[in-house]
């Protein structure tokens, strides 16, 4: 391993013995097994040049190539269990489509839900302690903030998803995702009117959440913003946790919707009745120049009458 760097404190020296196990190294007959050379040639020609290659590691010593360090996967935490949630599933939130991608393990098609991502976002001075990014309890926060969001992923990274998340305030961060949220747009590439087929020819179901299922029944037209899950991306970092429907917000934008669907029904009623009414007034119009016409036509025989009784007095 390397020290690339050290914190100041009080009265604590730091050292490294091996300065330079972190670069490439040409070894010789001392260090290696394979090297006729002394290492004290190898090292020597080896560090005349400007640049650690291979090509500058002569005959007779060993080229080795610097390390690379491997990335420590931290498998994400048993879920906290937030009132309003359903039980989280291991993985990325993702949705079934239709399509041929041999390079996914299962060869079937996923695609993320839209929304935004993040791990910047959440209190500085709370940060996860596994993934140094939002908390799970923040970033189902961040979900519950927005007006359509429906699910969220905790992991090094927090994502919401909802319709039109990419757009909402904070979405876009000119200076970067670092300072804030990125959106992350995404939307289907077919149509879909309800009649697409898994890949093996077989049925689909509408939602049927059916993981073994390579698509979704829809319907959707090609540009629909992705907005359900039915399955993960295998991720052992990440847990998937969609908004159950007796979340107080779930709730709430029930009883929206209800009142917004009694509105729209009393409006359309209002139009039907709106429409009714003005059919009737012209109606009435009809029969008052009807009414009109036939009072000019008793006035003209009228007159008739009176010419002729004049002529025969």
């Amino acid at each position: 391993d390397h020290i690339h760097e050290a914190s100041a404190s009080a009265g604590h020296k730091c050292f490294e013995i091996v300065n330079d196990d972190h670069i490439s190294q040409c070894h010789g007959s001392d260090s290696h097994v394979a090297a006729t050379e002394s290492d004290t040639k190898c090292h020597a020609y080896f560090s005349s040049f400007s640049t650690l290659d291979e090509a500058n590691c002569p005959l007779g010593c060993v080229f080795v190539k610097k390390p690379k360090f491997s990335k420590i996967i931290h498998p994400h935490p048993a879920d906290i269990k937030l009132p309003g949630w359903k039980p989280a599933r291991s993985g990325a939130c993702r949705k079934i489509v239709p399509g041929d991608c041999p390079s996914s393990p299962d060869g079937v098609c996923r695609k993320s839900p839209n929304g935004k991502y993040g791990k910047s976002p959440g209190n500085p001075m709370n940060k996860d302690p596994l993934y140094g990014g939002m908390t799970q309890a923040e970033c189902a926060a961040a979900c519950v903030a927005e007006p359509t969001c429906f699910a969220y992923h905790h992991g090094p990274w927090c994502s919401v998803f909802g319709k039109d998340v990419h757009l909402t305030p904070d979405s876009e961060v000119p200076a970067g995702y670092g300072t804030g949220w990125g959106g992350n747009p995404y939307s289907y590439a077919e149509d879909n009117d309800g009649s697409l087929l898994a890949n093996d020819g077989s049925s689909l179901v509408a939602n049927s959440g059916d993981q073994t299922l390579k698509g979704n029944s829809g319907p959707w037209k090609m540009g629909d913003q992705v907005l359900s899950i039915d399955s993960t991306k295998s991720n052992v970092e990440y847990i998937c946790v969609e908004m159950a429907d007796n979340h107080p917000v779930a709730i709430q934008r029930a009883a929206i919707a209800t009142k917004d669907a009694a509105i729209a029904t009393k409006d359309a009623a209002i139009t039907t009745k709106d429409a009714d009414i003005t059919a009737k007034d012209a109606t009435i119009a009809t029969n008052t120049a009807d009414i009109a016409t036939k009072d000019a036509t008793i006035a003209a025989n009228a007159a008739d009458i009176a010419t002729k009784d004049a002529t025969i007095a």
